[in-house]
């Protein structure tokens, strides 16, 4: 962006508080996920169900699995070595539900 003026319109439209949420990055969501699924956990004293009622827990459920997966065959973002190591130390501190 050449035009400073349009910069920093756009810079001031992606910090703000009621947008910036939609600008993150896959790893900044991705970590929001991993946070969301420890949140879980620790509350409920389980993994998500897939059977869950609430679409919410059945979204994170299918996240999980699919994580799963991705570590395994190393796929996705599976790739960042900030992420593989995120959630390595994930499954090793909530092993009991893995």
């Amino acid at each position: 962006m050449s035009n400073l003026e349009i910069f920093n319109f756009w810079t001031n439209f992606i910090n703000d508080d009621k947008y910036k949420k939609y600008f993150i990055s896959n790893e900044e969501e991705w970590k929001n996920k991993l946070n969301s699924l420890k949140s879980y956990i620790d509350d409920n004293k389980k993994r998500p169900s897939s059977g869950d009622s609430n679409i919410e827990i059945k979204k994170l459920s299918r996240w999980q699995s699919h994580q799963v997966t991705n570590y395994k065959n190393k796929d996705d973002i599976m790739k960042n070595p900030e992420i593989y190591k995120l959630w390595t130390n994930f499954i090793e501190e909530y092993k009991e539900y893995f």
